[in-house]
């Protein structure tokens, strides 16, 4: 379950950024509200939580109840932070755009993992998958997207068959949010594991907007996978910052709804050293990282 809802939120997160692009020395102030669901037979009540993020030239920060981000452009890396473990991971830039790279990292601080993924990439299947399937055959839906989650983590093959693909629909009905004029946009959406991801978006052109910074930061594993960059293309089709979105989907039978709404924006100063690793956070492993949640 634990898995389960971390990849499910991992994908809300994406066509959150999407959807959120932000620009250079602004702060913004977005709440997230995920309607209750129910996934492989477990009831996840209704969740809100508040994100903040800053921008500036070369520095992204975001902020949610769970983890920081903070993308370094100055210095080609992003940090990720587990504030409750007090431990941060760094992945350099070019890792986030080819996945294998991240993987080998991992591989060579795990021998385990590294034998499970050799074998893996051989033979379609690994010992230490096949004893994850029999201690959940009991659990066809657990087990289905433990394979997907391999299939992520190995890659998608044939490129001409993309495993992510988008259409954007502008709108001519505009509304105001707040103090800000938006338009509306349709957007569909296939990604791994999940089916019939369509969102509603109104965004506004009222403020600046530095759109690749932003989506850099949440590129993550999506960056490697086929189809992705002109996914991307297509999300450029919304103009300007997402004051309001709606994201519906089904994650293995799981029928989920996220709403995201833009409370505060601000042109100003950050707090002295937000781009910054904290004092007393220790740096620790890929893998180790993953453990924490």
């Amino acid at each position: 379950m634990k898995t389960g809802f971390k990849v499910c939120m991992a994908a809300v997160a994406v066509v959150a950024c999407m959807a959120a692009s932000a620009g250079a020395d602004d702060f913004f102030k977005q709440v997230a509200t995920t309607a209750p669901f129910e996934m492989m037979g477990e009831s996840v009540p209704a969740m809100v939580d508040t994100s903040v993020t800053w921008v500036s030239p070369d520095c992204v920060y975001n902020r949610t109840s769970q983890a920081i981000t903070i993308a370094r452009f100055d210095l080609g890396v992003i940090y990720t932070l587990d504030p409750s473990a007090r431990t941060y991971t760094e992945i350099p830039m070019e890792a986030m755009t080819d996945f294998s790279e991240m993987l080998s990292q991992i591989a060579g601080e795990d021998e385990e993992f590294a034998r499970a993924l050799e074998e893996y990439k051989k033979t379609g299947s690994a010992e230490i998958l096949e004893e994850a399937r029999a201690e959940l055959e009991d659990d066809p839906e657990m087990a289905e997207m433990l394979e997907g989650v391999l299939q992520m983590l190995i890659g998608f093959g044939d490129s001409s068959h993309p495993a992510v693909t988008a259409v954007v629909t502008p709108t001519d009905e505009y509304r105001n949010f707040g103090p800000w004029k938006a338009r509306k946009y349709f957007a569909t959406m296939t990604m791994p594991m999940m089916d019939g991801i369509e969102s509603e978006i109104w965004a506004t052109e009222d403020f600046g907007v530095n759109y690749d910074r932003f989506m850099k930061t949440c590129y993550g594993m999506a960056a490697s996978w086929p189809g992705f960059s002109e996914a991307m293309e297509e999300f450029r089709k919304v103009k300007g910052m997402a004051v309001y979105s709606t994201v519906n989907m089904s994650v293995f039978g799981a029928q989920m709804e996220v709403t995201s709404e833009l409370i505060e924006h601000m042109q100003t100063t950050p707090p002295k050293g937000i781009y910054e690793i904290p004092d007393g956070f220790t740096k620790v492993s890929l893998g180790a990282f993953g453990s924490d949640f």
